[in-house]
């Protein structure tokens, strides 16, 4: 016995619909909302199920749980790049003694002349003080971000039963990640920056002042 193609196409669609709403009717209507504003679900503890929900449910309410799951709006956190901000730290630590004038400053293999006052007044001192500045300069900003940090509006998406919005969340949460990993590794470039200075002015120190005074300059 064969049936008329449309009739065929409406039996198929039926049951179709008929799978959905069953894998639906224990988990799916107890995470995303409900027309009609009803309240269950919103916490894992009060789950909504078919028998709780007013009813009777159509292909419009099942389509409408659908895509509210999928299209709930999200939170806009729009990624910005620290790029700058970081660059912005870099010119602080840069700017004392760095590796294109630390051999002239700290030559270790010259010694001082006869007269030091005006080197390490003028040239050495003022480096070391940039640097030493900067460093703390960076700390404190970057103290000052830390401060400033929110992640609600990811927790929110996190939190909300729509997929979009929780997947979205994810991808925020990871970039969020990586900009705390640059912010941390500026951080170690400029403990690094710091030690090396005071190290390389240590050894520069100790080395002039056991080195001959330069005789035909008077001394």
């Amino acid at each position: 016995m064969s049936f008329p193609r449309i009739h065929r196409k409406e039996v198929i669609c039926a049951a179709m619909m008929s799978l959905i709403v069953a894998a639906w009717t224990t988990s799916a209507w107890a995470q995303f909302p409900l027309p009609g504003g009803h309240s269950c679900g919103d916490t894992p503890a009060n789950p909504c199920f078919v028998a709780d929900v007013p009813g009777p449910f159509t292909e419009t309410d099942l389509f409408y749980l659908i895509t509210e799951s999928l299209t709930t709006p999200a939170l806009n956190l729009t990624y910005q790049s620290n790029t700058e901000f970081i660059s912005s730290l870099d010119s602080d630590i840069f700017a004392g003694v760095n590796a294109q004038n630390a051999s002239e400053l700290f030559p270790v293999t010259e010694p001082l002349p006869c007269d030091s006052y005006d080197p390490m007044i003028n040239d050495i001192a003022p480096a070391l003080q940039a640097t030493y500045i900067g460093a703390l300069e960076v700390a404190q900003r970057q103290a000052v971000e830390t401060e400033g940090e929110d992640f609600s509006g990811i927790a929110a998406n996190l939190a909300t039963p729509a997929q979009l919005s929780a997947t979205q969340a994810v991808g925020q949460a990871v970039i969020t990640l990586t900009q705390e990993v640059q912010l941390l590794r500026q951080s170690v470039n400029t403990l690094i920056v710091v030690l090396a200075v005071d190290k390389l002015h240590q050894l520069d120190a100790n080395v002039r002042s056991k080195m001959p005074r330069d005789q035909s300059g008077g001394c």
